[in-house]
């Protein structure tokens, strides 16, 4: 079967925070967040990320961590408490299926990297950012997907621009647009 891998959506996410409460959170864990991730934060809050992949890890996100989330799984805060094995010049910000923590570097010679820590202590280097880790995350769609989708949303989905700009007529322009902004 034929499979096509597509930018993802995070789903779920926690009600908006406000820059004040991420600053609050710098000061307790005593270092500027990369401002990326802050933005992150800001859109998001943390949520779930379905039937996704990281291609070049063959690994996948289960969920991103937020701020004042209600839920000690995946409140950032909690969670950097809980998970005394990761060193404090890194933070948690996502797991994946397993249980494994995604983790921004904080120190001077990491800041802003990703990198994976296994459940048995392995650190592994995911991306040298955080938005190149985003960046990295796909999700599956499979052959009966597909067939559902429009050729303007598989050349979206493909990243296709010279497509897209094919497709972007008078019926299309709004999605096309859509995307372009989005970019």
């Amino acid at each position: 079967s034929f499979e096509m891998f597509c930018k993802f959506e995070i789903g779920d996410s926690h009600s908006p925070v406000n820059k004040s409460r991420i600053q609050k959170v710098e000061r307790s864990i005593g270092v500027r967040l990369p401002d990326s991730y802050c933005e992150f934060l800001l859109q998001h809050n943390g949520g779930v990320v379905y039937d996704n992949l990281i291609p070049k890890n063959g690994d996948s996100v289960r969920s991103f961590y937020g701020i004042d989330t209600g839920f000690a799984w995946d409140d950032l805060e909690i969670v950097r408490e809980s998970t005394d094995w990761i060193p404090k010049s890194y933070l948690a910000f996502a797991d994946n299926d397993g249980g494994d923590q995604y983790c921004l570097g904080l120190s001077n010679r990491n800041f802003g990297a990703v990198v994976l820590f296994e459940w048995h202590r392995k650190r592994r280097p995911v991306s040298r950012s955080f938005e190149e880790f985003l960046d990295d995350i796909v999700i599956r769609v499979d052959e009966d997907e597909m067939a559902e989708m429009s050729d303007l949303e598989i050349a979206i989905c493909r990243n296709d621009l010279k497509s897209i700009r094919e497709l972007a007529t008078d019926g299309n322009r709004n999605d096309a647009l859509l995307f372009a902004a989005s970019r």
